[in-house]
């Protein structure tokens, strides 16, 4: 139990934590075990990372294009990361 608990505050930590160069991105990241979770303005773009799963993805693009959101997934290219986007596959 006490392993569970570390691992779960690292993770709270690491994902609550962010690089100074990455500072100018307007994000916000939802770190909680809830079901639900108020924000204050409507969710208009979210982005995946590039292992999400193909069956996770497909469910994200039924709920965004009846939403209205774009949805991005992360890509890797020879340098860098890049927020390539992903269009709704509904």
């Amino acid at each position: 139990m006490a392993e569970h608990r570390n691992a779960s505050e690292t993770a709270d930590r690491v994902l609550s934590s962010k690089y100074n160069e990455w500072a100018y991105e307007k994000e916000v990241r939802i770190l909680k075990r809830g079901e639900w979770f108020s924000l204050p303005s409507p969710v208009r773009r979210i982005i995946c990372g590039h292992r999400i799963n193909p069956s996770m993805i497909e469910a994200l693009g039924i709920i965004c294009e009846r939403k209205g959101i774009t949805i991005n997934k992360i890509g890797i290219e020879d340098e860098r990361l890049n927020a390539d986007y992903a269009p709704p596959l509904y």
